[in-house]
């Protein structure tokens, strides 16, 4: 249900599916379809200024890919950063 009765000078500091930017695998899914459909518009300045977040791949989706960047750094002193996907 999206509405809620409150008294007139009552807020709420949360956002519908707040969800999807608060966690970082939804976080980083979002900015890369976002920066992906500007990139499509033609918008490449635009798309360039979310470049911010580190190369984050959402596995198992992204395995193929993950496992590609893997093979290509594998001489190099790499660090990989893993993170559990909350279950809920």
């Amino acid at each position: 249900m999206d509405k809620i009765r409150l008294f007139p000078d009552k807020r709420i500091n949360h956002f519908r599916n707040f969800y999807e930017i608060c966690r970082k695998d939804l976080l980083s899914k979002n900015v890369k379809r976002f920066k992906k459909g500007l990139e499509r518009e033609g918008k490449a300045e635009e798309a360039a200024g979310y470049d911010y977040l580190p190369l984050t791949y959402n596995l198992p989706s992204e395995y193929p890919i993950f496992a590609e960047e893997f093979k290509r750094f594998k001489e190099q002193k790499v660090v990989w950063i893993m993170k559990p996907v909350t279950e809920g």
